[in-house]
């Protein structure tokens, strides 16, 4: 069976980063204090456009769902995707993966957790957490499916404060945002490379719920993924996705490896900021 490429969500998060960044470069007066996720739960309908997984012939609509929190300590970052396809005799295959991070607000520290099932078996899952230095540099704690330690190399972010860590090249004019990515959905790092190429399109139908919070600059964000010493050119993934300067993103292309899938936002749900001491 071919390799499932899941991008849990924090990766994800990398896309709604960039745009982030993009907001700071067009607004002069704007610095990275001034940008603020906003909080919310998005759900998606997930469409299939290509089938690379030999026998399968058709897929079933799907969906995704994200859930961005912010606590008292740090984010918590929640996805899961659901996904089916036809393979032979008419059985379906059903594609599940669910990722969970929580990342401090200094963004020094994380926990992570992912699972991938396929109809309900479980076939992969990680757990552990992270730490860096001052520099970047830090440890991966894995617990799970065995316990090991792995280095991460100088200059290495995570995903939810990784506009922070950029911010000021996009600010510098720069066009291009390349960073080292550990996002807790493998036990390695990775390389990420954001481009802004356009406006993001404004949605024919607008989803249920807060519809409100798409609002303000939107950007169509290419991000491309490789591995962390690869030489190839050639990335792991690359995602598309039209995302505004708040962090509401409104649809995304989604690269599973077996399978590329178009997210359309269906439903939009604004989350409250906690109230801390």
């Amino acid at each position: 069976m071919m390799k499932i490429r899941l991008l849990p969500v924090v990766r994800f998060l990398g896309v709604v980063g960039v745009a982030l960044l993009a907001h700071a470069a067009l607004t002069q007066k704007t610095n990275a204090a001034d940008i603020a996720l906003q909080p919310h739960q998005a759900h998606y309908r997930l469409e299939t456009t290509e089938i690379r997984m030999p026998g399968a012939n058709a897929s079933l609509p799907g969906e995704f769902i994200v859930r961005l929190q912010k606590r008292c300590t740090g984010w918590v970052l929640l996805t899961q995707l659901t996904l089916g396809l036809e393979v032979a005799n008419g059985q379906i295959l059903e594609i599940q993966s669910i990722g969970a991070a929580e990342e401090s607000l200094d963004g020094r520290s994380m926990n992570f957790e992912s699972t991938l099932r396929m109809n309900n078996e479980l076939i992969e899952s990680l757990k552990g957490n992270a730490r860096l230095n001052a520099d970047g540099g830090g440890v991966v704690n894995v617990t799970e499916p065995g316990p090991k330690t792995l280095p991460l190399p100088k200059d290495t972010i995570f995903s939810v404060s990784a506009f922070h860590e950029t911010v000021g090249k996009i600010m510098a004019g720069e066009k291009i945002v390349s960073y080292i990515l550990f996002d807790g959905s493998t036990p390695e790092p990775i390389r990420g490379t954001d481009v802004v190429v356009g406006p993001a399109k404004p949605m024919e139908t607008p989803p249920e719920g807060d519809a409100d919070l798409i609002a303000g600059p939107g950007w169509q964000v290419v991000t491309s993924f490789y591995g962390l010493n690869d030489t190839d050119s050639h990335p792991l993934v690359t995602n598309t996705a039209h995302v505004y300067a708040n962090g509401i993103t409104t649809r995304i292309s989604l690269d599973i490896g077996l399978a590329v899938t178009e997210g359309t936002l269906t439903l939009l749900q604004g989350l409250p900021e906690p109230s801390c001491p």
